[in-house]
């Protein structure tokens, strides 16, 4: 501090102390306000002695160095009130965020000290500076069970209170130690007092203005305003961070969710109307808050909120699902509610109760936590339901599945592996069917199946786009296909739902046009047939497609009989007889089935093929039933496009009398002209 050798008069000292401090104190008032709104603006809450951070430090230790500067060059006053500016920012990060960001704002403090007033007594600016630091970290610690909020009166008179002790103890401390005389202490000490007196109050009456306003904005943000319960904004907050109880945080391993919900919202509405069901929601949050506080949902610290349209969640801290399961709690929940909804004439409330278990704190994933448990939740039609733990993964696989399906529509470019179809009679490749091979996002060499790439893709309106996607990308690999392999036809599986759109025919012919690809090397497999419509559209599909030589196949044939009866109504030039038949064709009941498609199939002109020919002794058997074509691990397994031609050009230099070498040369070369596609 700068030492002030002569104790000024009352009349001098006020008279200085109004016309100079006060001008500078304007100005603070103001920079305190607009550090008030800084904060509400960059914090993530208002300012909490629960939620402390380094951005409070930040913003009130530059907002302090800026004072510093602006009185320094303004030339509005000198003396002790010069080095007291920066005080204010540290006070404040201190109580309200803690020591990281009372130790920003006491580095800015130092540095705009030395910056604008020299090294001079730097030392003593430290120590003091240290000392409110300290102080104030202290005064957090007592209080940090309570929300300081300055939005209260008591809590601003509080706080200039602990303000003007805090600000004592520095000077009093170098009094003792002989490092200040008494006159400069006392001094010191008076201006400070007048100051927390005066410009003090009016900058923190101005600033509870601003924290009251904002912390009734954030009400409104994080409240139902129908129920007035806690809103699912809130319940992600609580899910994030501990809670605080006496001074300590309380670490809950798990907790539990119980979901609440109605299912047949729409109907009462529309049974009851609008005012009805908004009074029977007010009528259920106000029963959740008072089920709060009897046991056993008191001693689970049990929390309601208001979740989304017609449900609410409750959470358990501290329990386990299987603990809540033995407890009974869904249950006795939903009796509860059950027999109050009993007593309604008329249509009653349904309710469904789901519970999950979740670890706390989930910090940074509660918000993807409950945006995944709206799809596992609709799926359950049980009154009590429990939701699986590893939901998340589960969630987490669609996503990646999506994910990559939007890329290959994207793209036009789709990962799949070719599986060779031969002769039978011959042992010779004909074609190969192309299969979806997306590799899991577990690794360790596994694919996600293709029934499941399917459903996300139908969940997330995307089949149609990916099927033309895979359309596209098999004419891409028929156009550099090698001229030794144009005999080759490729297979490619569709859904009745591609079928069925306008011009679907058209642009495939189109399409196969403008590559310059023969439409008899393409078989369009369509797979659920028994999801075919008889509509006059798939009809005209079917027709270009048949008159300009692109041919159909039925697949997975023979799992039931309504499949054979499209033969009659449509011209199909081939029909896949499903490997679970294949494989248990000892079965006389399965190999009279198989007979029986055999013959319809030969009755109206088609080609069978059989999937998932794994021995020779079910080859030999399917060429006594008359099965010409096969394919299955006994011919070889589905591989990428580029090593399923170069096998093929080997095979093909083989036939031609080439010796081993020259056929493996021969596929090295194909290897690296061919896209890989």
């Amino acid at each position: 501090m700068i030492e002030c050798t002569v104790f000024s008069p009352v009349i001098a000292f006020t008279w200085m102390f109004i016309f100079e401090v006060l001008s500078l104190g304007l100005i603070q008032v103001a920079a305190f306000i607009g550090i008030a709104a800084a904060v509400s603006v960059f914090c993530t809450t208002i300012i909490t002695c629960e939620r402390a951070g380094w951005q409070l430090g930040a913003i009130v230790g530059v907002a302090g160095y800026l004072l510093f500067w602006l009185n320094h060059y303004g030339n509005y006053v000198e003396g002790p009130v010069l080095h007291f500016l920066p005080y204010e920012a540290l006070f404040i990060a201190a109580l309200f965020a803690g020591w990281q960001s009372a130790g920003i704002a006491w580095a800015m403090g130092i540095v705009a000290h030395v910056v604008f007033a020299g090294w001079e007594e730097a030392g003593l600016v430290a120590l003091d500076m240290g000392v409110v630091g300290l102080a104030s970290l202290a005064v957090r610690r007592g209080i940090s069970g309570k929300a300081m909020q300055l939005i209260h009166g008591r809590e601003v008179f509080t706080l200039s209170i602990l303000r003007v002790g805090i600000y004592a103890l520095g000077p009093v401390a170098f009094w003792m130690f002989s490092l200040l005389p008494g006159k400069t202490v006392l001094h010191v000490i008076l201006l400070r007092t007048l100051y927390c007196a005066t410009i003090l109050q009016v900058s923190l009456f101005f600033a509870a203005r601003v924290f009251r306003r904002e912390v009734a904005r954030r009400k409104a943000l994080f409240r139902d305003p129908l129920c007035l319960l806690p809103n699912r904004q809130e319940l992600q907050l609580d899910l994030e961070v501990s809670k605080l109880k006496g001074g300590k945080a309380e670490e809950w391993e798990y907790a539990t969710l119980l979901f609440i919900s109605l299912g047949n919202i729409r109907a009462l509405i529309q049974e009851r109307g609008h005012a009805w069901a908004d009074a029977w929601l007010q009528s259920m949050g106000h029963s959740l808050v008072a089920l709060q506080a009897v046991p056993p949902w008191k001693g689970l610290q049990a929390k309601a909120y208001a979740y989304a349209e017609g449900s609410f969640v409750m959470l358990l801290r501290g329990i386990t699902l299987e603990e809540a399961q033995a407890a009974g709690l869904g249950y006795r929940m939903l009796s509860k509610f059950t027999m109050e909804g009993a007593k309604l004439p008329g249509l009653a409330p349904h309710l469904s109760i789901g519970m999950v278990e979740i670890p706390l704190p989930c910090v940074g994933v509660a918000a993807t936590f409950l945006r995944s448990l709206d799809m596992p939740e609709r799926e359950y039609a049980a009154n009590v339901y429990i939701i699986d733990k590893n939901f998340m993964n589960i969630v987490k696989k669609e996503r990646y599945v999506r994910a990559c399906i939007e890329e290959w529509i994207a793209t036009e470019k789709v990962a799949m592996y070719f599986q060779p179809k031969v002769n039978l009679l011959t042992d010779t490749c004909i074609g190969a069917e192309g299969l979806l091979r997306l590799p899991s996002p577990e690794g360790k060499n596994s694919f996600v199946p293709p029934q499941q790439v399917l459903s996300v893709a139908m969940k997330s309106h995307l089949l149609e786009d990916l099927e033309w996607a895979i359309i596209k990308h098999m004419v891409q690999c028929l156009k550099i296909l090698p001229p030794p392999l144009a005999h080759l036809q490729f297979s490619v599986n569709i859904t009745p739902a591609s079928l069925a759109k306008a011009h679907f025919g058209e642009r495939l012919c189109t399409l196969l046009g403008v590559a310059g690809v023969n439409p008899r090397q393409l078989i369009v497999e369509i797979m659920e047939t028994n999801q075919l419509s008889r509509s006059e559209l798939v009809r005209e599909n079917i027709e270009v497609l048949h008159t300009l030589g692109v041919q159909l196949a039925l697949d997975d044939c023979g799992t039931g009989y309504g499949s054979l009866a499209l033969l009659s109504q449509y011209r199909f030039g081939e029909m896949k007889i499903d490997y679970s038949m294949t494989s248990n064709m000892h079965d006389f009941l399965v190999f009279s089935a198989m007979q029986l498609s055999v013959e319809t199939a030969r009755l109206y002109g088609t080609d069978v093929v059989a999937e998932g020919v794994e021995t020779k002794e079910q080859q030999q058997l399917l060429r006594h039933l008359g099965v010409t074509r096969g394919q299955g691990r006994l011919f070889g397994s589905a591989i990428p496009y580029a090593g399923f031609v170069c096998m093929q050009l080997q095979a093909e230099h083989g036939k031609a009398g080439k010796n081993r070498l020259e056929c493996e040369n021969v596929g090295k070369l194909g290897e690296q002209k061919l896209l890989l596609v």
